[in-house]
């Protein structure tokens, strides 16, 4: 797990830098489509490698789980989509308040 940690912390680091970088396109009202691509494909090979760590991550845990402890985790799972359902999943949405970091937000402006 630490492992999986420290291949995800530059990652993380490089989508807030995306981010940051982001944030200022177009604000001088000319749009640079290169530019514009450039972030996009930067972005997407870091989501892919986040991906890919994830899923190597949920895999190596699993793996030492025994077979209770696998269908509990499915169970808790189940539970939590269910409870994110019933919310509304208010605490995805775009625009408004992020809840984890109590701020309001509006994506790229």
């Amino acid at each position: 797990m630490e492992d999986s940690k420290s291949r995800l912390e530059p990652l993380i680091e490089a989508m807030k830098a995306w981010h940051k970088s982001a944030k200022n396109l177009g604000k001088d009202g000319i749009f640079d489509e290169k530019a514009v691509n450039l972030l996009a494909v930067q972005q997407a090979e870091t989501m892919r490698q986040i991906i890919v760590e994830k899923e190597k991550t949920k895999a190596a845990l699993f793996a030492v789980l025994t077979t209770e402890q696998r269908t509990k985790a499915n169970e808790l799972r189940v539970n939590f989509e269910s409870k994110m359902k019933e919310k509304g999943g208010k605490d995805h949405e775009v625009f408004g308040k992020h809840r984890h970091r109590g701020e309001d937000f509006l994506p790229m402006f």
